[in-house]
């Protein structure tokens, strides 16, 4: 029922100190599943539907100063530039050009939702690492491998089998987002690369 979905977040939030950003993950998991059902005759009516959006509070990020690019470079530091969105191979192309002015391209990974999008840029620039961005409605990751494309995958989906099966290739891997510790100590024990993080940085991760 609806009180026993919202009996289960809540005893989610509360025993393992997840934010709301995790749990409204959760909630758009159960609303989709509980949907099909739906959709399926399985059910009459979803229990999802009463549980609305949990407001979260956005993270405004700022853009990186020259001194902050300046210190990305001399500490050889990777830039991740995500494309949000369908992109045309003219747009790709000015990406890629105003990336170059400001950085190596070298050292920095392309990610985007949208497989089209990596698949235009690897035909632009093929000797550039691309990052598939994978959240919790999509199931074609084994994709990646017939390009070489590496993963960011939603802690909430991201599995033990993908990460052995991504890194049995030499494809790193990275997952977002993760801001309680639980989730950091899971994410630490699959391997992963690259930890995306509103909260932990590198030294808060490592004393974890």
């Amino acid at each position: 029922t609806t009180d026993d979905l919202r009996l289960y977040l809540d005893s989610y939030q509360s025993s393992r100190t997840a934010g709301k950003t995790t749990i409204d993950n959760i909630r758009r998991i159960l609303s989709s599943f509980f949907a099909w059902l739906e959709d399926e005759d399985y059910i009459m009516k979803s229990p999802v539907r009463r549980i609305h959006k949990i407001k979260t509070c956005k993270t405004v990020k700022e853009t990186y100063s020259d001194e902050a690019l300046e210190i990305m470079r001399d500490h050889g530091m990777i830039c991740f530039i995500e494309l949000k969105g369908p992109y045309t191979e003219e747009q790709v192309k000015e990406v890629f050009e105003i990336a170059s002015e400001v950085y190596d391209l070298h050292k920095c990974i392309l990610q985007s939702f949208d497989f089209d999008n990596l698949i235009r840029c690897h035909e632009l620039f093929p000797e550039l690492p691309l990052m598939y961005t994978y959240g919790w409605n999509q199931k074609d990751w084994p994709r990646c491998f017939e390009h070489g494309f590496l993963i960011d995958a939603d802690h909430l989906v991201l599995t033990e089998e993908m990460v052995k099966a991504f890194h049995e290739r030499g494809l790193e891997v990275g997952v977002w987002t993760v801001n309680d510790e639980e989730t950091l100590k899971k994410s630490l024990a699959l391997g992963v690369d690259y930890i995306e993080s509103d909260v932990f940085g590198g030294e808060a991760a490592e004393s974890v």
